[in-house]
């Protein structure tokens, strides 16, 4: 389908419809979808069809709907990742070369897998801006998969100036999806450059003879990784990514390497794992002698990081476990933090930060915070309680979610920096657990019956911890020294974890190899 003008409809531009069990290979060129009411084109997919599209110089400027529209349903694939009848059975994407996708009422481009099926796309040296909505939109839907190449090379997209995000990719309960941005600019947008929102499953909680039990329906896999992109100007944050609910496990993740990010009106790179869950997974203990308020913890509720330091009574349950590598990357002059790790409780989030170059932010280059996510822990039942003489006092204690860090951050910023234009004021502060929970302090406390011995303290919901790198002074990367404020003074980190002011612990070099495991008590 070559040359035509396809211009003014009352509906789509263009329609492609496979139905079940069809096989459809097209090849475009040169064509004008324009100002029509809907979409300029739309391809829709059913039950084991395979539909595949190259175009090539083709346009989609000024349309009412979107630009361009593909949904695939019912195990049906746009796209393969391997079918005899296509390209001799080699994975082939539907490809979009040169396009012109500007203009258009709704998003420029909206990509959506659907129940079962599968996508399979790319978009090379094409413009996709001042849309509407988003420039590009991606979702993925129940037990759906989609694999992108956006930009490669010599071959990046400009995607600018749209109303919404430049780029808007949102991954729902138990679908995949793993895209490449590569040599793309990314600018001048209304809202975030790029938007990452990766919804969860659900969970459910029951209890059995020593606590809880949590049942997890598995959420979204995201593998996002970003190279030698430019994202700048847009007026919201770079990079904005989320993970809400169950929402990732193991090998979710994104990565940035070679980008420049910089002049964006809030974050340059913003990071938020938040489940919205809460465990309240619980233990029943006695006390270690008679009216003393004095309980151990049992060693199954102690979390301990490489130098000793640890948090007692915890649930370390994991909801979202994702890697963040970020390497190479130039993230300045943005109007908020240049980089915002923010860690919910219940979420693990392994960092790899190395030779950034990080400045001219307007609050902080470098952060960390923690949140509690899904609600304060409810309060400790006393089951026995002390009156005096010689009575053991009996708790069921809910055990606290804790938000855990493992961070490598070595090479950042230009030497010699001074620690004003380092990473100065990052902190691992965050959210804590209100008092009324004392006996998870650990510490002991009074004999008074009355009070059955509480002693009230928030404690810290954060377990953060960060690679030594061994150098003068065993200091942590002595370009970016790691400061917070304690007691009004300027202490690097690495030398206290406390779990009721939190702070980073130290880790020896190599301990730290993304991803670690996730601790799990059941």
């Amino acid at each position: 389908m070559n040359d035509n003008i396809v211009t003014g409809n009352g509906g789509h531009g263009v329609v492609f419809t496979a139905q079940a069990d069809t096989i459809d290979n097209w090849t475009l060129s040169g064509n004008q979808f324009n100002t029509n009411t809907l979409d300029g084109m739309r391809v829709t997919t059913s039950q084991d069809a395979v539909f595949v599209l190259s175009s090539t110089g083709d346009q989609f400027e000024g349309n009412g709907g979107n630009g361009v529209t593909l949904t695939s349903n019912n195990a049906s694939s746009i796209g393969t990742f391997g079918i005899p009848p296509i390209n001799g059975g080699a994975a082939t994407p539907t490809t979009f070369l040169t396009a012109t996708i500007t203009g258009n009422g709704g998003n420029g481009m909206q990509v959506t897998s659907n129940s079962t099926s599968t996508i399979n796309f790319a978009v090379f040296s094409s413009e996709i801006g001042t849309n509407a909505g988003d420039g590009l939109a991606i979702t993925t839907n129940s037990l759906s998969s989609m694999q992108g190449q956006i930009g490669f090379g010599g071959l990046g997209n400009n995607i600018h100036n749209n109303t919404g995000n430049g780029v808007n990719m949102t991954t729902n309960t138990q679908s995949n999806l793993t895209i490449d941005f590569d040599s793309n600019t990314i600018s001048s947008n209304t809202l975030n450059g790029v938007l990452g929102t990766h919804n969860g499953g659900t969970f459910s909680q029951a209890a059995v003879p020593f606590g809880s039990f949590l049942f997890f329906i598995p959420g979204s896999t995201v593998q996002a990784s970003f190279e030698n992109n430019v994202i700048s100007l847009n007026g919201q944050r770079g990079l904005s990514v989320n993970f809400t609910g169950t929402a990732s496990t193991t090998g979710t993740g994104y990565t940035l390497t070679g980008n420049t990010i910089n002049s964006n009106g809030q974050e340059g790179v913003f990071l938020q794992t938040d489940s919205g869950l809460r465990t309240n997974t619980f233990v029943n203990v006695t006390e270690n002698f008679y009216n003393s308020g004095l309980f151990t913890p049992p060693p199954s509720t102690v979390l301990s990081d490489g130098f000793g330091n640890s948090i007692s009574w915890v649930d370390t349950t994991v909801a979202n476990d994702v890697l963040f590598v970020a390497t190479d990357n130039v993230i300045r002059n943005n109007g908020a933090d240049g980089m915002f790790l923010h860690v919910g409780t219940t979420g693990y989030v392994h960092a790899d930060v190395q030779r950034n170059n990080f400045g001219g932010n307007f609050l902080t280059d470098f952060r960390t915070d923690s949140f509690i996510s899904g609600g304060q822990t409810p309060g400790d039942a006393i089951l026995t309680a002390r009156s005096g003489g010689t009575t053991l006092e009996v708790r069921t204690i809910t055990l606290d979610n804790v938000a855990r860090l493992d961070l490598r951050f070595t090479g950042n910023g230009l030497a010699p920096l001074p620690p004003a234009d380092s990473m100065a004021n990052a902190t691992a502060f965050g959210a804590t657990y209100t008092p009324g929970n004392s006996v998870k302090n650990g510490i002991g406390a009074t004999t008074d019956p009355a009070t059955h011995g509480d002693i009230f303290f928030p404690r810290n919901a954060s377990f953060f911890r960060v690679e030594n790198d061994g150098g003068p002074g065993g200091t942590i990367d002595t370009n970016n020294v790691f400061q917070e404020d304690i007691n009004n003074g300027l202490t690097p980190f690495g030398i206290l974890t406390n779990p009721f002011t939190g702070g980073y612990g130290t880790v020896p070099t190599g301990t730290f190899t993304p991803p670690m495991p996730p601790l799990v008590i059941p």
